[in-house]
């Protein structure tokens, strides 16, 4: 969570009646108690009513300069940099927290010039420079450490935006550290709504660092807090992280019960738009584990269209697409499944080249200031060198003969050391660079061979898909309409080669491939089969026991293997089996993951055949994946087995 709450300890708790209290004080003709009634009204109304706060706050600063309160004034240039970064003047707020600090550093108002460091490091937060946030909220808690403990602000909101910082950072460790710390500070004073709030956060850490059970702990524990002092958004927070465990240890019935528990909270405790798209989504995926597909698409749509309504960017929508998609599979409506498979994949492929134009501007700066730091040593040798050569003429000159002689001759054999010292340094240096050449240059041929490999396997088997289809055109007759019909569905196969190019794109950068992801992955391919072919029927079979248990899922390496594996072995059947049914199944033993490819064609003679490009691509895509090619002639047709050990499917 970015925004956190500024510290403004130094202020009492805002009373009702604001305008009553500001009479009186004004009568009063008490200059201190004036200004502060000024402050104190400024500050209750920069949340909902902007202009009556800017011109309290004006007046505030305006009365302290005038009667020259140094301390109100300080409170005054607070709240107003609070007053802009909340108006979304991030730039103005800056300068008034930096006003704040100097003027408190000035007159040693200790307790601002903390509450101003804490609010620099918030503002630093906010727009993403961490190291500089860290640097404030450290000066803010060691000036805070030694001031006198009934005079200073409380040590564990410094030690929580600490630990939230390396949160940002994904330093889980260092995180989990300061929380800890925080934490302890919250305990020791019975601040349970602090405490509830460390356990979320702690829980978060853990949950990310992938230590389950730690996690689940500490959000029942902040939920325990939460209810200690009936805290509602605290609790539902902690309940939502412990919910979100529970899926990832396939206890999807205890999940869905905690999250809508959440969905359905009283009206009074707020539920904002990000927060509840998070709650959907996770909704949605447990009816999908649950298999209820249509309680998923509702939910997913729910989501759909909390984020169409909000100013969110519209890449947000990638899981609720993805979530649609596996369950429009689930429900066997392959036409909408795909539909929002490549929504996902737009939006998924979007993103990626955004995050690759920053890493690669992040690059760039980098490579410049590398070249900088290079040329500014080569600077220093020049003027080291040019030093030197000063030192040593000066030197001869005071010198006597005898002296100048030794020198001389000492002189000479040093710059010999140094000119085969430096001749040897250049000598490695060439040497690394040819090593890094041929290095580059062997990663280059065998993504080339990468590159052929799968070209031939997907692009070269879509398009032999569609050569197939036009050639069987030329057996049949059609009306105009048929025949019209029969070009749309090879145009649709031929969008279809760019998905599956994208497909390569995603299975790349995805850590792994699911079970369902494969079976909707094949279902499609094999959907679009059957409408571009005539004369063929293909069917796909898998076994149900892949889906009792755990997810199953597999590597992207392993997973597209076996998707290419399929897809070279149908294209084959097609090409040379004239078979008139091809079936895909999928089944699963105690030690084995079997995939069978079966024709009723012709049949195959292993004693005579010779072996293609496809048949050898198919056997070296086994052994990467450390599985087992089986080619069998049948009675009728041919089969080819892929067996694979269970150990490549992760749990």
């Amino acid at each position: 969570m970015r925004r956190a709450l500024f510290l403004l300890l130094m202020l009492p708790t805002v009373l009702i009646g604001q305008n009553a209290l500001l009479d009186s004080l004004i009568n009063s003709k008490n200059d201190t108690l004036i200004l502060e009634a000024y402050n104190r009204i400024g500050f209750s109304t920069i949340f909902n009513d902007k202009e009556a706060a800017r011109k309290a706050l004006t007046k505030a600063l305006q009365f302290a300069k005038e009667k020259d309160l140094k301390y109100g004034y300080n409170v005054s240039l607070n709240n107003f940099g609070i007053y802009h970064d909340v108006n979304g003047a991030s730039d103005s707020a800056r300068i008034y927290f930096e006003k704040s600090l100097t003027y408190s550093r000035k007159h040693q108002f200790l307790i601002h010039e903390s509450s101003s460091l804490n609010n620099l490091g918030l503002y630093s937060w906010n727009n993403g420079k961490y190291e500089d946030a860290l640097d404030y909220f450290f000066q803010a808690l060691k000036l805070s450490e030694e001031m006198p403990i009934d005079k200073r602000n409380s040590l564990d909101n410094y030690l929580n935006n600490i630990g939230l910082i390396y949160q940002e950072m994904q330093l889980y460790e260092k995180a989990i550290t300061y929380h800890n710390k925080a934490l302890a500070i919250r305990i020791e004073n019975d601040n349970y709504q602090g405490q509830a709030s460390s356990y979320n956060n702690i829980g978060i850490c853990y949950t990310d660092f992938g230590d389950q059970e730690k996690a689940k702990a500490s959000f029942k524990a902040g939920m325990e807090a939460a209810i200690k002092v009936n805290e509602k958004i605290a609790y539902y927070d902690n309940s939502k992280g412990l919910a979100d465990i529970y899926l990832v240890q396939n206890q999807p019935k205890v999940a869905l019960k905690l999250l809508m528990e959440s969905l359905n909270r009283p009206t009074e405790v707020a539920l904002n738009t990000k927060p509840k798209i998070a709650l959907l989504e996770s909704i949605a995926n447990a009816h999908l584990e649950l298999n209820n597909p249509d309680e998923s698409i509702k939910y997913s749509q729910l989501a759909e269209r909390e984020i169409s309504d909000s100013e969110l960017d519209e890449k947000e929508l990638a899981g609720v697409y993805h979530l649609l998609a596996k369950a429009y599979f689930k429900k066997g409506d392959l036409d909408k499944g795909s539909a929002y498979s490549d929504r996902f994949y737009t939006t998924t492929i979007e993103r990626f080249k955004e995050e690759n134009a920053e890493a690669l501007q992040n690059l760039e700066a980098r490579y410049e200031t590398e070249k900088k730091e290079k040329k500014i040593a080569v600077q220093q040798e020049e003027l080291l060198k040019n030093q030197l050569a000063i030192k040593n003429r000066n030197f001869l000159v005071l010198g006597i003969t005898a002296l100048l002689l030794i020198i001389a001759i000492v002189a000479f054999g040093i710059i010999k050391q140094q000119q085969f010292k430096r001749k040897r340094l250049q000598e490695e240096l060439a040497l690394k660079d040819a090593l890094v050449i041929i290095q580059t240059q062997n990663k280059l041929q065998e993504q080339r061979l990468n590159i052929s490999r799968d070209l031939h396997d997907n692009i070269g088997s879509q398009l032999t898909f569609i050569i197939s289809s036009l050639d069987n055109l030329k057996y049949f007759e059609f009306t105009k309409d048929k025949l019209y019909q029969k070009f749309d569905h090879i145009g649709q196969f031929t969008r279809n080669t760019i998905t599956e190019l994208r497909d390569t794109i995603w299975a790349m950068n995805k850590s792994e491939i699911t079970i369902d992801d494969l079976e909707a992955r094949i279902a499609n391919f094999i959907n679009q089969a059957n409408v571009s072919l005539i004369g063929i029927e293909f069917n796909f079979k898998s076994d149900p026991k892949l889906h009792n248990g755990r997810k199953k899922a597999f590597s992207s390496t392993v997973g597209m293997n076996i998707y290419r594996i399929i897809q070279e072995s149908v294209n084959n059947a097609i090409k040379h089996s004239k078979s008139t049914t091809i079936e895909v199944s999928i089944d699963q033993s105690d030690h084995l993951l079997i995939v069978k490819i079966c024709d009723n064609g012709v049949g195959i003679n292993l004693s005579t055949v010779t072996i293609g490009n496809g048949i050898n691509s198919i056997n070296k895509r086994a052994k990467e994946i450390g599985g087992e090619i089986e080619i069998k002639a049948l009675e009728q047709g041919t089969m080819i087995k892929l067996m694979l050990k269970n150990e490549v499917i992760a749990v």
